[in-house]
């Protein structure tokens, strides 16, 4: 029997009618719907048949004798439409853990979430700065305290500013009766020398004729610093000042700790202060006549100047 063509339609065909022999009952070939060629027989062993690589039915008979029956099987046909997909099928076994991978990009930032309870109420605090009647830019001035130094009561001020630094006139003085001491210490408003920060100092006098006067030659002693002492002082001589008025000038610069001094008719010198030795340089200034019987007279006419911050 030789096969069909390739994808060979269903054909109704008989096989040979089968044969005793052998001990082998009757059987017969037949070709089902689907194309398959279907061998029925009797007895208890079916026939030897088999088709080899080449589509060929191959009969094996008792004596192992072996008949070529012809080409059953037909060459491999082109392939077929594409079947409609199956069912899935069930889930498979979970496979081995991987590896872990590295980190993905930031996610976006979620919304905000519902506000949260309110935590317990704290303790009562201090009652805070009561003020009243102040302005943009002003501040707090504490104008009372308990014992305890705690402050108890306000008032609004306006912000200090620091001030320029410029020359500021502390002292603008003519002395009323012959004195042998003036002493300058704060400016008409109260503020201290030292409040000016001052880098610079200039004081200019002027000493009027005075024939009252017991040397005929006299000095006026100079002191920038509280302590009154001779080694930080600086002298300017008036000559014949019985019959000569004068006018002189010292200028001092420096730190609370240090100066430089110039002054009217003799060189300039350095006055060092040293810690806890001295005081301050600039805390006082004292203009001083030393020998008996001498004086800044009546009319003496004084004037201090500071390079500093005005205070605030």
């Amino acid at each position: 029997m030789s096969g069909g063509d390739e994808n060979p339609q269903t054909v109704n065909l008989k096989g040979p009618k089968g044969y005793t022999g052998g001990g082998l009952g009757a059987y017969q070939f037949s070709v089902n719907d689907d194309g398959d060629l279907i061998l029925t027989y009797e007895g208890d062993q079916p026939p030897q048949y088999a088709i080899n690589n080449d589509g060929d039915l191959i009969l094996t008979t008792a004596d192992g004798d072996t008949i070529n029956l012809g080409r059953v099987k037909g060459g491999r046909g082109d392939p077929g439409p594409q079947g409609i997909q199956g069912k899935e099928g069930p889930q498979g076994i979970p496979g081995p853990k991987g590896e872990k991978g590295d980190p993905g990009a930031q996610g976006i930032q979620g919304k905000e979430g519902p506000q949260g309870i309110p935590g317990p109420r704290g303790e009562k605090g201090d009652p805070g700065i009561d003020v009243t009647g102040a302005q943009v830019g002003q501040i707090a001035k504490i104008t009372a305290v308990d014992t305890d130094g705690k402050p108890t009561k306000w008032e609004p001020v306006d912000m200090p500013t620091g001030g320029e630094l410029s020359w500021h006139l502390v002292a603008d003085l003519t002395v009323a009766e012959a004195v042998t001491d003036v002493v300058i210490t704060k400016d008409a408003e109260g503020n201290t020398i030292l409040q000016y920060k001052p880098i610079a100092v200039g004081i200019w006098v002027y000493i009027p004729a005075d024939d009252t006067q017991s040397s005929t030659n006299g000095g006026l002693w100079f002191w920038l610093n509280g302590q009154n002492s001779t080694p930080y002082r600086s002298i300017v001589a008036f000559n014949n000042w019985k019959t000569k008025e004068w006018r002189r000038g010292v200028f001092t610069f420096g730190t609370e700790k240090a100066a430089f001094t110039a002054f009217s008719g003799s060189s300039p010198d350095m006055m060092p202060l040293w810690p806890n030795e001295y005081g301050s340089m600039f805390d006082k200034i004292t203009l001083h006549v030393h020998p008996t019987g001498d004086h800044i007279p009546a009319g003496s006419k004084i004037r201090v100047l500071v390079l500093g911050k005005k205070p605030t």
